[in-house]
């Protein structure tokens, strides 16, 4: 079982079908009852524990093989965060281990490692790439559906229930799930995978870029635009010269951020509150200035060298924040070291990028997977 494809393999979709089923009923009663419905959380913990158990077993039997730089990042933060959490737990009277596991730091920390741990010996146990391939197909379908509904019942018919942000009053369509980061990054990997320069035009990225940009975000629009200038445009010249043209509007927001913000009441609002900043970084920026204001009276060189200035659920949505405020400094550089490493060819790095201005890719389980398993697919060509 421990080294079975097919075990595995159903492991993931009985993982990705669950999560597909809660985000829609979670959204659907969002949207027509007055509170939304959520399927129990213990199951998909009893499912992550499932895939995290047999992860580390077969990490274990297969030790010799994986590659020994995935078992020494996943040795380092592991050894990190126990050490956090027995400082914390020796600090916070309050502390409780069974919340830390289930909703908090310990919980994050896992959704990171145990996907890792998983990639690092997938690879050799489909070493012809059969399944891998055959689940990006099956994800391509799934999202493909969702991007219809998009369309038409989104875009086109307007139904509350394809919206990004339901009852916000904010624009925005991603279809049935609820789950923007994952959904948007899904879009991106599969742009990314479709690609060609010999098929350009093809249809299939054309429905990916539309579901990107009706996607109500800002970091749909960072997508496409990091796509389009380090994947898509080969002259040097064109694409120093749009980044230019890119940091020269940036510049300039200030002399039409009004005109832009009145196209939406609800970024005019969040203009008239939180200014320039508000809307440029979605509050985010108030979310950094309130966890550092908060914290830095009591941060001591251990907490800014290995981390514990603050802990999940509390983030900024600014990735390597986030990875700096659990894991520290030093966290943080085995972060970079093993990314610049792990990220190949450099073209998948997009989804770390724009997770650096809105959100991260890092702890969410489901999003490091689909990108491991995007990457070892190109890999066989």
């Amino acid at each position: 079982m421990f080294e079975s494809t097919r075990f595995y393999y159903g492991l993931l979709w009985v993982l990705i079908g669950y999560s597909i089923v809660r985000e829609v009923i979670q959204k659907f009663t969002l949207v027509y009852h007055t509170e939304p419905y959520i399927l129990p959380r213990e199951i998909v913990g009893v499912l992550f524990f499932v895939f995290a158990f047999c992860s580390t077993i077969s990490a274990w039997f297969l030790r010799k093989k994986i590659d020994k730089n995935i078992l020494i990042f996943v040795s380092i933060i592991s050894i990190i965060s126990l050490i956090n959490e027995l400082r914390f737990a020796l600090e916070i009277k309050e502390y409780s281990l069974r919340d830390s596991l289930t909703t908090g730091q310990l919980y994050y920390v896992a959704k990171i490692i145990f996907p890792l741990l998983f990639l690092g010996f997938w690879s050799l146990l489909d070493n012809e790439k059969i399944r891998t391939a055959f689940m990006i197909r099956l994800i391509e379908s799934l999202f493909l559906i969702n991007a219809g509904l998009i369309l038409f019942g989104g875009i086109l018919a307007e139904i509350p229930l394809m919206e990004s942000y339901p009852l916000s009053g904010r624009w925005g369509y991603c279809g049935l799930l609820l789950d923007r980061v994952t959904t948007q990054l899904s879009y991106g990997l599969l742009l990314l995978h479709n690609w060609s320069p010999n098929k350009p035009f093809y249809w299939k990225n054309f429905v990916f870029i539309i579901c990107l940009l009706v996607s109500g975000q800002k970091a749909g629009f960072l997508w496409l635009g990091l796509f389009i200038v380090f994947v898509v445009i080969r002259s040097s010249v064109l694409r120093n010269a749009i980044v230019l043209l890119a940091a020269a509007i940036f510049a300039f927001i200030p002399y039409y951020i009004k005109l832009l913000v009145g196209l939406s009441p609800f970024w005019e609002k969040v203009y008239e509150k939180h200014g320039i900043l508000g809307v440029v970084f979605s509050l985010r920026n108030e979310l950094l200035w309130s966890v550092f204001e908060s914290e830095k009276e009591n941060t001591s060189i251990t907490e800014v060298l290995f981390g514990g200035i603050s802990r999940f659920p509390t983030r900024i949505e600014f990735l390597p924040l986030d990875l700096f405020i659990y894991f520290g400094f030093v966290g943080l550089v085995f972060f970079i070291w093993f990314l610049t490493y792990w990220i190949s060819p450099w073209k998948w790095s997009i989804p770390l990028v724009v997770a650096c201005f809105a959100g991260g890719v890092m702890g969410s389980a489901l999003a490091v997977v689909f990108l491991g398993l995007f990457m070892l697919n190109e890999e066989k060509s």
